[in-house]
């Protein structure tokens, strides 16, 4: 079980690492402001010069507790060798439902109250680029599931 744990904790972070790359790249390339570390870091510091460190500890820290949700919804899966890739499908439909959810509590309930006015603007680009981020979360945790775990689901 140790070992399950601590596989959980790799995935969990990879895939966050995975989700929060994509995101810097988008901004980065100035398609639109996506930068949920600073945004969610800022929040808690109420200045963007000092968001990084904290929002990248909140930000792991939720991808990893939320990596471990997934899991347990793959163990509804039945376990078998020969459509392992099964679990990278379902990995990213699970991301589709979970980044619809963030999509529109960005821009309904998070930037309208977002302490840092440059926070404040979420249109439709910026729930799109998290919705597409939570979709590649999933299909990263569903890919390692596969690899890490052997697509075998732990006993909840």
């Amino acid at each position: 079980m140790l070992q399950y744990i601590a596989t959980c904790l790799i995935i969990g972070i990879i895939a966050t690492l995975g989700m929060t790359t994509f995101l810097w790249i988008v901004t980065r390339l100035k398609l639109c402001n996506v930068d949920m570390v600073k945004a969610i870091g800022s929040w808690y510091t109420r200045k963007e010069e000092t968001a990084f460190l904290p929002g990248l500890l909140v930000h792991l820290t939720a991808g990893v507790l939320f990596c471990f949700a997934y899991l347990f919804l793959f163990s509804v899966l039945p376990n078998s060798e020969k459509v392992t890739f099964i679990y990278a499908i379902f990995g990213a439909g699970i991301g589709f439902v979970h980044g619809m959810v963030v999509a529109l509590c960005l821009v309904v309930l998070v930037a309208e109250h977002h302490p840092v006015p440059k926070f404040k603007k979420a249109g439709v680009r910026v729930a799109a680029y998290h919705f597409l981020a939570h979709i590649i979360y999933g299909l990263i945790i569903g890919s390692l599931y596969i690899f890490l775990l052997g697509g075998k689901a732990a006993n909840f």
